[in-house]
């Protein structure tokens, strides 16, 4: 059995009796969804053409760092909850229970996180690429291998986001799938390479405001037409999905509250922290607008991620007696959502086209965020080293060449999303495979003065071979139908087939799934791919310090200015073992007579052989910067 209905999970073929369901999309569907294009397109070419050009290639990447923090924290919303995540989770709800909401809790520890230990970091550095950071903490060969896998990863990424809303409108339009992803790659392309930073903002924020709206409609519609929340709730109740605090430690088991909210947690704080994001909050004019702007995603998270939740329920509650998975009536489980959208709507004109907008608006705002951080990476990471004479008129310039190009090749990486099944699973493990171990060589060098770069370039790369071992295990496994499956009751006691009458029965979950007599590789290939990347960080830190121990030697310890250690855990350290910072750590004048047991004046940069030559301190576009965020820490004392 499990072969027959893994099979048909992730199906790519056509589907069965889904064309005889789905309803015309007609004038007034294609006029909500031709008009939110239509808008992306006009703000591209206002801040382009018309309003203030970006002149430099910081205006074009960073907005000029004047940014106000409501857009800023609508793009922040907007650009990883991606049309994978509205697609795929009411998927995880439906076929697993409501486990997963409890990432929820996560969001808080995360935002707190990340407004004062992550941010201030990159705050006080102000890169445009934060892989800068890693030649200046470790070597220009680590930026350089972390930079590539961000762009391998980045085009991948983006070539998912666009596949899922694809296949959304190939259900609910007819329309082949190819010739929309054309369609979004091409409105894409041009509104963010034309107008920069500014339009991929604005736009973001019209697009968050379109997902949360649309997303709303079909939960209140839907739930409305069903009775109430009562009923919805009393059928995901008789199932078991009502799953809140399933405490199992075994990593197997798909969802867990530990997968939820440890693996949540790690899966969306590199998500928040990543060159996409970082150039959000650099982009704003002090740390009071970065705190306003996580605090308004804050709010967003819990509104948008907890009506995508609860719609799971909705859609498991309308299809209670007559799944259409296991009937065929569509061709894979991620098409669930837009079949129930396609039927529960129908009778609404222009309410279909406005969730299809939704989707849309989410994978434009991913690949817009995607396209504008590739070219950002790309310039200052290589175009800058091969062509340290351009000025910042050409390199803006070239950023918009890189991005507009970085978007065709991702329109290319599609066909190969085609074959990785289920797109929620297979952007998990693509995210565990590289964004996981990256985020971790961060960590080790903000965190672990004493970490070294040969100790951290072999953790990673072995990291990254691990999670590869992982993730494309996994997706070979499942596409084989060899993992054992874990979802909860299904009943298909409506037609298989229509023509005939047969019944397709009850499908009950395998309940001992995991006492049967797996092989190794199976009981590996099983762990959840929610824990995807918070194995990847843990290896890859783990790692990181085993290795820089193994490899430490202490005639060439090249000392770091205290400036890039993450202030609050510098400052932790200085109080538990301030003797062992000496070597590694050049702190400044005013820090050394703070805390004398530092080492006093030899740790100074008086003090030096001359072995260590401080970089030059990042230019700070907003003057008031200087004196509230950058203090000491930042000068050079020699």
């Amino acid at each position: 059995m499990s072969t027959t209905i893994d099979s048909i999970l992730t199906s790519t073929g056509a589907p069965g009796r889904a064309a005889l369901i789905i309803p015309d999309f007609g004038w007034e569907e294609w006029l909500v969804f031709g008009s939110v294009l239509a808008i992306s397109v006009a703000i591209g070419i206002f801040f382009g053409c018309f309003g203030k050009k970006n002149q430099t290639n910081e205006e074009y990447l960073l907005g000029g760092r004047t940014m106000n923090p409501v857009p800023v924290a609508l793009s922040l919303l907007c650009s990883y909850v991606s049309s994978i995540t509205l697609l795929g989770t009411p998927v995880e709800i439906y076929m697993y229970g409501i486990q997963l909401s409890m990432v929820l809790i996560a969001y808080i520890p995360l935002t707190i996180s990340l407004a004062f230990v992550y941010v201030p970091i990159y705050f006080q550095l102000q890169y445009i690429s934060i892989y800068e950071y890693l030649e200046d903490r470790y070597s220009r060969f680590l930026r350089i291998v972390c930079s590539v896998i961000n762009i391998i990863y980045g085009i991948f990424f983006m070539s998912l986001v666009v596949y899922a809303p694809a296949l959304a409108l190939k259900l609910v339009t007819g329309i082949d799938h190819r010739i929309m992803v054309a369609v979004i790659f091409l409105v894409c392309i041009f509104y963010s390479s034309i107008g920069g930073f500014k339009a991929v903002l604005w736009t973001d924020s019209l697009q968050a405001v379109i997902m949360v709206v649309s997303t709303a409609i079909v939960v209140i519609v839907g739930t409305s037409k069903l009775g109430g929340v009562s009923e919805v709730w009393k059928m995901a109740d008789s199932t078991n999905r009502l799953n809140f605090f399933n405490f199992d430690v075994d990593p197997r088991t798909r969802h867990t509250f530990w997968t939820a909210v440890v693996g949540g947690y790690f899966q969306w704080l590199p998500m928040y922290a990543n060159q996409a994001q970082i150039q959000r909050y650099v982009s704003l004019p002090n740390y009071r607008s970065v705190y306003i702007a996580l605090g308004i995603n804050l709010l967003g998270l819990f509104v948008l991620m907890g009506m995508t939740y609860f719609c799971g329920l909705v859609i498991f509650a309308t299809y209670f007696t007559c799944d259409p998975i296991l009937t065929k009536d569509i061709a894979a489980a991620d098409q669930i959502l837009p079949l129930f959208v396609a039927q529960t709507l129908e009778e609404y004109p222009g309410l279909p086209g406005l969730f299809v907008a939704g989707i849309t608006c989410a994978a434009l705002s991913t690949v817009s965020s995607g396209v504008n951080a590739l070219a950002a990476s790309v310039v200052e990471d290589y175009v800058k080293k091969w062509r340290p004479t351009w000025n910042d008129t050409k390199l803006a310039w070239v950023s918009k060449g890189i991005a507009t190009a970085t978007g065709f090749l991702s329109f290319g990486f599609v066909f190969i999303a085609e074959q990785m099944g289920n797109i929620f699973t297979a952007a998990t493990s693509l995210f565990g495979i590289f964004g996981g171990p990256t985020f971790g060589v961060f960590i080790c060098g903000m965190f672990f003065p004493w970490t070294n770069n040969l100790g951290v370039s072999l953790a990673l790369l072995i990291s990254v071979a691990f999670m590869s071992f992982l993730g494309v295990g996994q997706t070979v496994y499942n596409n084989r139908g060899d993992l054992p499956l874990q979802f909860k009751d299904l009943d298909m006691s409506c037609p298989a087939d229509p023509n005939n009458g047969t019944f397709a029965g009850f499908i009950e979950r395998e309940y001992d799934w995991k006492n049967k007599d797996w092989d190794a590789l199976t009981q590996i290939f099983s762990i959840s791919p929610l824990w995807y990347p918070c194995y990847g960080i843990i290896s890859s830190v783990v790692l990181g310090l085993i290795f820089s121990f193994i490899f430490h030697k202490p005639s060439k310890v090249r000392p770091m200015e205290s400036r890039l250690f993450i202030p609050i855990v510098l400052k932790l350290w200085k109080k538990i073992c301030p003797g062992k910072l000496v070597g590694f750590v050049k702190f400044t004048k005013e820090e050394l007579l703070e805390n004398p047991e530092l080492g006093g004046s030899s740790n100074s940069n008086e003090g030096f052989d001359g072995s260590y030559s401080p970089k030059k301190q990042s230019v700070i576009s907003a003057p008031h910067l200087i004196n509230d965020h950058v203090n000491n820490n930042g000068k050079n004392e020699g």
